[in-house]
């Protein structure tokens, strides 16, 4: 990460202690780079978020009709594995009445492809 800031005092050497105040500061995080990513490939969907019983993960180009999912706590304890496939219309299915309600972080792997993120369950 790169960020540039300006003083209109120049003249001002720095003390311990300064303050510096950053005015319009903007951080971008797209990846531009890796193909896949950028396209939206080799990446899962995950939603309803939240989600109350069943938790729908749509795989995306290049991801496979067959995951793992990895379900954690919030103290990273695994708390649940799931092998899934896709139905019909492409779309995997986790029940999640076994779970309490909370956050959870994910991780879906197909092959190569890998995604993490989190979840509430109601």
């Amino acid at each position: 990460m790169v960020v540039y800031f300006a003083s209109s005092d120049y003249t001002a050497m720095p003390v311990d202690g300064s303050t510096l105040y950053i005015d319009n500061l903007r951080l971008k995080n797209t990846p531009t780079d890796i193909d896949g990513l950028a396209n939206g490939r080799n990446t899962f969907i995950v939603f309803p978020n939240p989600a109350k019983d069943i938790l729908y993960i749509k795989p995306g180009k290049g991801t496979g009709n067959v995951a793992t999912l990895h379900i954690y706590d919030m103290a990273g304890r695994i708390v649940g594995k799931h092998e899934l496939k896709s139905n019909l219309g492409g779309i995997m299915q986790v029940q999640l009445s076994g779970y309490v309600p909370g956050v959870y972080q994910y991780e879906i792997q197909s092959g190569d492809a890998i995604t993490r993120g989190k979840f509430v369950k109601e």
